[in-house]
């Protein structure tokens, strides 16, 4: 059975936001979209995005064997994790935050 590693990356930095796995890619993008997926701040990222007109961009980074999936996915978090914009990682605070919102102004000002 194909298993697909995908990244979620960010259409004005393009920077990969979350990575994840599944089955079928489409659906679980389509997912995405729709708000279902439980990761608040992730949740809260796809949103600005849409109010902007935009979404982020789905990138396979590996087709693997389901045997070998959990493997592959941790490979590719632990690849983007210095970025500092991973989703993925709760624990890290500064991961949940970007730096500006999408409509050019910094948030912080």
């Amino acid at each position: 059975m194909t298993v697909y590693v995908y990244a979620l990356v960010d259409p004005v930095t393009h920077s990969v936001r979350y990575v994840g796995r599944s089955r079928k890619l489409i659906a679980r993008y389509s997912a995405h979209m729709s708000y279902w997926a439980g990761n608040k701040a992730k949740t809260k990222w796809i949103k600005s995005l849409r109010r902007a007109g935009m979404r982020p961009a789905l990138l396979v980074l590996e087709r693997c064997k389901y045997s070998t999936v959990a493997e592959a996915e941790r490979k590719w978090i632990e690849h983007h994790r210095s970025s500092g914009m991973l989703f993925n990682d709760t624990t890290d605070r500064t991961a949940l935050t970007h730096p500006f919102n999408y409509r050019g102004r910094n948030r912080a000002t």
